[in-house]
């Protein structure tokens, strides 16, 4: 068997295409951001609807905190 001989071009390539897939791995946008959001509160809104494609809806309320600003979200599952 001959020994293939790569040339040092070939090497480097192939040596910042191994990195770049390494540092693809991390996740850097944890690390960007500074503040976390956090569910504050969590309840039920008392909403109920009827769908006619889901049937019975309920709407449920969830409050976040990012930093100092309070945002709401809402969910909606389908029964009860």
């Amino acid at each position: 068997m001959e020994r293939t001989r790569h040339h040092l071009r070939t090497r480097l390539t192939a040596l910042l295409l191994a990195l770049v897939c390494v540092l693809g791995l991390f996740p850097t946008t944890a690390f960007a951001a500074a503040d976390t959001i956090k569910l504050k509160e969590f309840g039920m809104s008392g909403i109920a609807y009827q769908s006619k494609a889901l049937g019975r809806c309920t709407l449920h309320q969830m409050y976040y905190e990012n930093g100092s600003a309070t945002t709401v979200g809402f969910c909606g599952t389908k029964g009860w």
